[in-house]
């Protein structure tokens, strides 16, 4: 069957390649006729040119001798405007020149009056430099016999704070002895006399051992517990510890170390200040050159008003001079501007004036020129006329034309014919059909061997056991296992994509429709001839269907097997456009045509052959026969 198929598609391209032939052939008369009729229709074309060119030049030559009567009048009235012009251009010169002179000595009394600016801000910005060396010089005189800085005191604190407390401890856990005098008495504490009136009373703390004594009376020593002479060590060491810190730096105490770290931060900030006033005045530029700058401006202020003139009178600041500077310049601008009007306006008058005298002279070489030209012309159509007339030509154009208009419609009904036969669509199915001849030999081969080795197996195996049986279920629980799950994951990726479309449909729906029907339209050409059309709807779906002048509704109107290839047809479509750059994703075709006649599953081959030259189709079928026409296809038996 796959070689009859074969035979017939070749006889029919072969028919086709003749009929291509003979509109070669009919092409090659029509460009003849069309050469021909072009060549007389040129030849009648220069005819007319020569006939057009003497009439040109006799209206030319009759302009020229007008145009020489009216030209007289133009002369003199150029020779008026260059006269004027050059009068007006003198008085635009002077005004200029005495604009320029008022706007320099305007932009010499601004600059006067800015310097004497300058002098004062230079002479503030060196004082202020004076100033600033003088607090940097100080500062750092400070700093450099300065000891307290922020890290002594800190430590001064902490000994001060360690020596406090200790003394507070030592203060708490003292003893303290009261006497209260019943008589004027002399006695000794420590060594050391105390008078006391009558009731007066002494205190004495005790931190480790001291004795009284009431001289030919009694003495007493008191002595502290073990707890308050510890505390009384303690304190003695911190005392000596903050005191050894303060002599370190010079100081007599925490509160002067506190008072001499705050000096040496304001010295710092001082010092900082003072370098960046210094920066600040100085700039890019040294003290000397400062100072330099300072001399040059002050002789150049002291020197200008002797130099200048008395009048006009020096503008009272610099804000006066510098409006008028800018209105002088302004009006320098303006004067510039009407000179280089003026100097347009008579290098125009001056050019019209040569322009006038010169087109005198060329009027009168033109009407030369003229009646040598119109001479010509008269000879080279009577030269034409006799090799030929104009109604000769007429008749041979005529004639031309008629035969190419033979020769083109020869040439469109030839076309038309070849257009109708769909050679694409022929050389698609014969290319399909060679492939699926190919193909089933291929198949047959495989599966005879594919029979021979079974054939053996068995032979060698016999029938298998129980427990053979119990592996073969337990293996498709497994896979069914598998498939279940397998279904369940492509259940939710559908839901997932079905709601993703669903977003994104009605955005894509302009841009795929009519690539999607020219798809679908170009597939089904192969399937039901070239006549074939589709109609879509907002789904993208496949509503009408047109052949050979009829359209028909998809629901209602076609049968099963056209609606079940119409559907195939869409979904190939659909992933051809989706593919077209070696993307995109496989078409699933799952056991398909089943209602399909041999004669459509034929052409339905070709046409899942045509389309798998742009994507992946993959058809899962019981059925491997029903797609043997698909001459291109990889079979993989499960």
């Amino acid at each position: 069957e796959l070689e009859k198929s074969e035979r017939e598609f070749a006889e029919k391209w072969d028919s086709l390649e003749r009929v291509r032939r003979d509109v070669e052939r009919l092409e090659d008369r029509c460009k003849a006729a069309e050469s021909k009729r072009n060549q007389v229709a040129g030849e009648w074309n220069r005819r007319q040119e020569l006939i057009g060119n003497l009439n040109d030049r006799t209206k030319a030559l009759d302009a020229l001798e007008a145009e020489v009567e009216a030209a007289a009048p133009a002369l003199a009235a150029a020779i008026r405007r260059d006269e004027e012009a050059a009068d007006v251009l003198k008085k635009a010169a002077d005004g200029l020149r005495d604009a320029e002179s008022r706007r320099a000595r305007a932009v010499a009394d601004r600059d006067f009056l800015r310097q004497q600016i300058e002098v004062a801000q230079i002479t503030e910005r060196y004082d202020r430099y004076v100033k600033a060396e003088q607090a940097l010089k100080e500062a750092e005189d400070y700093l450099e016999f300065s000891k307290v800085d922020d890290k002594a005191r800190d430590g001064i604190e902490r000994a001060y704070l360690e020596d406090q407390r200790a003394k507070a401890a030592t203060d708490s856990a003292a003893a303290f002895v009261e006497t209260t005098a019943l008589a004027d008495i002399t006695m000794q504490v420590a060594g050391k006399d105390v008078r006391l009136a009558a009731d007066e009373v002494d205190n004495t703390q005790v931190e480790d051992e001291v004795e009284f004594v009431i001289p030919d009376v009694a003495r007493m020593r008191v002595s502290a517990g073990p707890k308050a002479k510890e505390l009384a060590e303690r304190r003695s060491r911190t005392n000596a510890a903050y005191r050894r810190l303060c002599d370190e730096v010079g100081v007599s105490d925490f509160d002067e170390a506190r008072m001499a770290a705050q000096e040496r931060r304001d010295a710092l900030r001082n010092r900082e200040e003072a370098r960046q006033s210094i920066k600040n005045d100085l700039r890019d530029l040294t003290p000397d050159i400062l100072l330099a700058k300072i001399e040059q401006l002050t002789e150049r202020v002291a020197s200008y008003p002797v130099e200048r003139p008395e009048a006009p009178p020096l503008p009272a600041d610099h804000d006066e001079a510098e409006s008028l500077a800018s209105k002088l310049v302004g009006l320098v601008g303006d004067r510039r501007s009407e000179l280089s009007s003026r100097e347009e306006a008579a290098e125009k008058a001056k050019d019209e004036l040569s322009k006038v005298r010169s087109d005198k002279a060329v009027l009168a070489a033109r009407i030369r020129d003229a009646l040598s030209s119109r001479e010509e012309a008269t000879s080279r159509l009577e030269v034409a006329r006799r090799s030929q007339t104009e109604e000769a030509l007429m008749g041979a154009l005529a004639l031309a034309q008629q035969e190419f208009d033979v020769s083109l419609k020869s040439l469109e009904e030839m076309t038309v014919q070849l257009e109708n036969a769909d050679p694409g669509s022929i050389e698609a199915r014969l290319e399909t059909a060679r492939d699926s001849k190919r193909q089933a030999i291929q198949e047959l081969e495989s599966n005879r061997d594919s029979q021979n080795q079974l054939r053996a197996s068995l032979e060698i195996r016999g029938e298998k056991g129980l427990q053979g049986l119990k592996d073969q279920a337990v293996v498709l629980l497994g896979r069914v296992k598998r498939e279940h799950e397998s279904t369940e994951a492509r259940a939710k990726a559908a839901r997932l994509l079905l709601e993703t479309f669903e977003q994104h449909r009605s955005q894509a729906h302009q841009r795929y429709v009519e690539p999607l029907k020219e798809r679908i339209d170009q597939f089904g050409r192969i399937v039901f001839g070239p006549s074939f059309s589709v109609e879509l709807d907002d789904e993208l779906q496949v509503v009408r269907r047109t052949l050979d002048g009829v359209t028909l509704n998809v629901a209602d109107q076609l049968s099963t097997g056209a609606r079940e290839q119409l559907g195939v047809l869409s979904r190939l479509a659909c992933a051809a456009i989706v593919s077209s750059d070696d993307g995109g994703a496989p078409v699933m075709i799952d056991d398909a045509l089943g209602w399909s006649d041999p004669q459509r599953l034929q052409r339905m081959g070709a046409a899942i052959a045509a389309a798998g030259k742009q994507c992946q189709v993959v058809i899962l079928t019981c059925s491997p026969g029903r797609y043997a026409h698909v001459g291109n296809a990889k079979v993989v038996a499960l």
